[in-house]
């Protein structure tokens, strides 16, 4: 038998979240919404040509779900996809220890890397943001923003900060009546960001957002074409287009709170479409079970019978389960077998644990 680290095993290296089973519609469903993005900016781009005026592209997806039911795994996969096709991609995670909004700027500025890292691809979208910041705001706003974005100084480098401030995001309770600036300077920043190139903006764990952040967030998206940022300077938005996602756990979001009233906004101004995933099927579970041990299914299925009774599907819990019984050498790679082997019945044995026996309690109360 093979023992030694976890990682060693290789079951668990899957950092494209390439491998996602049992999200087949899910899957669907956000890649059309990017292909729709893609289809109406090639055609908005044409008749940008000619003056005409048609609607800003622009979409949003919201995925919710239960604590470890993949949520953050279908946004990654869908960011990775736009990201080789030449989107411009902003990924936002809240948390619940952090500034909300100042979380935002954050995610855009370790976004903004990729502008200085890629400039020859990224030259036309960096023209774009010089000009349009220069135009919008005043040489005090720019400097302010490249303080909060210290990833936007290559595009300003002669821009000083102001005296005295740091070049840390600053809490937001400290920036107190500059909260409308920096709403202003949201707004101008990400419209010359989507004006350009497509844009994927992605809000993950909204369920830890605040009421400010969010309304920034929404009220942008839900006017960025109706706003006249940029258009004395010709930037019509013919190759431009915003994906808007985002994630949150339905059981920690009230049906009447700010953030479905938000999203419900944002319904009034653009497409919104509400993806709703439970937990995995045992089918889902057995074929998840199957790849990862490169066997085949018929092999996989009684093991995944036990796996899914005790973890209810989920498909964290599933991947937490499979790696107590290998730590524990339930589950061994045989040398002689080049197989991995396991016992039903000692498997069977083993306690659920608090997290699965929680969500148990959940569903028999529901």
């Amino acid at each position: 038998f093979i023992s030694g680290p976890l990682e060693d095993t290789g079951l668990f290296r899957n950092s494209n979240d390439s491998a996602i089973f049992g999200r087949e519609s899910e899957i669907e469903i956000l890649t059309n919404a990017a292909e729709q993005i893609s289809n109406q900016t090639d055609v908005r781009s044409q008749y940008a040509i000619n003056g005409s005026n048609i609607t800003f592209p622009k979409r949003a997806v919201f995925i919710s779900g239960r604590s470890g039911s993949g949520k953050s795994t279908l946004l990654r996969r869908t960011m990775n996809q736009c990201r080789d096709r030449g989107w411009f991609v902003v990924y936002c995670k809240f948390d619940k220890q952090a500034d909300a909004l100042m979380t935002v700027f954050k995610a855009i500025d370790t976004s903004l890397v990729c502008l200085a890292t890629n400039f020859t691809s990224y030259s036309p979208l960096v023209n774009i943001i010089h000009r349009t910041l220069m135009s919008s705001i005043d040489m005090e706003g720019i400097r302010e923003l490249c303080a909060i974005l210290p990833n936007l100084a290559f595009i300003f480098p002669n821009v000083t900060k102001p005296v005295g401030q740091s070049s840390r995001l600053s809490p937001i309770g400290e920036i107190g009546a500059r909260r409308n600036r920096l709403d202003y300077l949201f707004h101008v920043l990400v419209k010359s960001l989507c004006s350009t190139v497509r844009l994927v903006f992605a809000l993950d764990d909204m369920q830890w957002a605040d009421l400010l952040s969010i309304t920034v967030v929404a009220t942008f998206f839900g006017t960025v074409d109706q706003t006249s940022i940029g258009s004395n300077l010709g930037i019509t938005g013919g190759n431009g287009g915003i994906l808007l996602l985002g994630s949150y756990r339905d059981n920690e979001v009230d049906n009447d709170g700010f953030l479905m009233n938000q999203m419900k906004y944002l319904s009034l101004s653009m497409q919104v479409t509400f993806v709703s995933i439970g937990e995995l099927s045992k089918e889902s579970t057995n074929k998840m079970l199957s790849s990862m041990l490169c066997l085949p299914t018929r092999l996989t299925s009684s093991l995944a019978t036990i796996v899914h009774q005790k973890t209810c599907g989920n498909a964290m819990f599933i991947k937490e389960f499979l790696k107590s019984i290998i730590t524990n050498r339930i589950l061994q790679f045989s040398v002689k077998s080049r197989r991995w082997i396991w016992d039903d019945d000692v498997i069977d044995l083993i306690s659920i644990s608090k997290g699965v026996a929680e969500l148990l309690s959940e569903k028999l109360t529901m």
